[in-house]
């Protein structure tokens, strides 16, 4: 079973994933609030489909924010499980290892998209 110091770096880890989904909530809120901001503004139908396609991306890093919610919650649920000993520790390291993995992924996805989207708004408004 795991010790209670790696229970609490498990958690410490789960709070900062958290943090890090939330600092992408905050940012995506932001960008769509922004790019509802510029199309007050007459555009091109060249433009209106840029930005169709920017809020379709808006939308599916939600919906990636929300699975790995739910990927941390089970993550979590995993820890409660093999402090009790219904679960093994190879497959919590394992949910962590993917966890870890996958918001390092979302992380740069977001990181691209805000850098995408502030070039765009920049140069075409």
């Amino acid at each position: 079973m795991l010790s209670t110091i790696k229970i609490k770096q498990l958690e410490f880890e789960s709070d900062n994933w958290k943090n890090s989904l939330k600092f992408m909530t905050e940012g995506n809120v932001r960008m769509k609030a922004r790019l509802s901001e510029l199309l007050q503004h007459k555009l091109s139908q060249e433009l209106l489909d840029e930005t169709e396609d920017f809020q379709n991306k808006f939308i599916d890093q939600d919906d990636l924010i929300r699975v790995l919610r739910n990927a941390i919650a089970g993550f979590e649920s995993s820890i409660k499980l093999e402090s009790v000993g219904r679960l093994t520790i190879d497959a919590v390291l394992a949910s962590r290892k993917s966890i870890t993995s996958r918001i390092e992924a979302a992380k740069t996805k977001f990181d691209d998209l805000a850098n995408r989207f502030n070039r765009f708004a920049l140069h075409n408004f």
